[in-house]
Order: structure tokens, then sequence, then C-alpha cells
């Protein structure tokens, strides 16, 4: 099987992926965790709900001021855009090596416009415009 087909292209340009979703992940869940990592921490003490107070933290509270929304923000948006420049940088190294020519180029142009619009779509999204 020639590896320029299209099964053998998508085989070798899917890691470029991995960054954009570890991207979206972080992005989504990184409050989630702050938050809810806390809850678990106290929960820890009682784990069975037996009224114990196994590490002390059983009538602790959340700390919803832990992290300010700004601070929440700026890694959303840092999380989203890191991932795409990383994917994109991953994926032209790819292509460098599979393609010759004017075609190292000349593929990349439409995959950088398009990652530059879910870019700013996903913080569209996130701003709420």
């Amino acid at each position: 099987m020639d590896d320029r087909s299209a099964h053998g292209l998508q085989g070798r340009f899917v890691h470029s992926l991995v960054p954009i979703v570890i991207g979206y992940t972080v992005a989504h869940y990184f409050s989630l965790f702050v938050f809810q990592g806390q809850a678990g921490y106290i929960l820890a003490s009682d784990p069975l709900g037996g009224g114990q107070n196994l590490f002390g933290t059983a009538d602790w509270a959340i700390n919803y001021t832990a992290v300010s929304t700004s601070v929440i923000a700026l890694v959303q948006v840092g999380a989203i855009v890191i991932g795409h420049i990383v994917g994109v940088v991953s994926a032209h190294d790819r292509a460098v090596g599979v393609f010759s020519g004017r075609n190292k180029t000349r593929g990349q142009y439409s995959l950088l416009a398009v990652m530059v619009a879910y870019s700013v779509g996903g913080i569209a999204l996130l701003v709420g415009t």
C-alpha cells in the first residue's frame, strides 16, 4: 500500500490531534479539577460516611475563591491555543517528511486556516459570544 494513499495519510497525521485533544480536555475540566479535587480531599477523611475524620478535613468546605474566574479563563484560552499550535507544528513536521516539492507547503495553507478558525471558534464559545 502506498504511504500517500488516503488511509496511509490518516495514519501518518493522526498524532497531530493528540495535543488538540489534551488542550480541549484541560480547557473543559480545569475548574472541575480545582474545585472537585478539593471535594475529593475533604471527602477522603470520611470515605464511608460514618462520621470519621481521618485527615482532619471532614469539616472543611470547598474554597471557590482558590482560583479566580480570570485565571480559569486564561488557562482555558491558553490550553486551546497551545494545543492547536502544537498540533499544527506536529502536522507540519510530518508533512515536510512525507511530501516533496511544492506539496510540502501547498497542502498546509488550508490546515493553517482551519486551525485558526477552530481556535477562534473555540475561544468564541468559551467567552460566550
